[in-house]
């Protein structure tokens, strides 16, 4: 049953690769009945923007703690993120942008690196940034950031 929430990347292409298996969890998210009623009672009631990006990036500094992937590339479901509260980088975006997306809110990846391979990962929604290893809210830090950006 774990099994089925963490999906394992192993693919010479690694970032597109990584990002299509995101957009997959994240839709698989945005129906799942769980993790829909757990956006709505935590997230549902705050109208205003900035108000809401701050409290998902407060739940996500509060609630999980940092791990790097253990061997390979791997990412964790939002429905069992609530539950294990540890991930990396890709998992809290993973995370931030099911939640923004069951809100039915634009936002994209922003990811540090080039084309072939990444550094960091965040979100970006109506000009914040979202990053759930960051203690600073809607803060970009200029040396993750210094080479290349992509926006998806």
């Amino acid at each position: 049953m774990l099994r089925e929430h963490i999906k394992e990347i192993r693919d010479k292409d690694f970032l597109s690769e990584t990002l299509k298996t995101m957009r997959l969890m994240e839709y698989e998210a945005s129906r799942n009945p769980y993790f829909r009623k757990f956006v709505f009672e935590t997230f549902g009631n705050i109208k205003d923007r900035k108000e809401l990006y701050k409290k998902i990036w407060e739940y996500v500094r509060n609630n999980f703690i940092y791990q790097d992937d253990l061997f390979d590339e791997s990412l964790t479901s939002p429905k069992l993120m609530i539950d294990i509260k540890f991930g990396d980088c890709d998992d809290f975006a993973l995370f931030i942008k099911s939640v923004l997306t069951v809100l039915n809110i634009p936002a994209f990846y922003l990811i540090a690196g080039t084309e072939n391979e990444y550094s960091h990962i965040l979100v970006y929604a109506d000009g914040y940034f979202i990053d759930g290893t960051n203690k600073k809210f809607n803060y970009l830090d200029d040396n993750i950031f210094k080479n290349r950006a992509l926006v998806i």
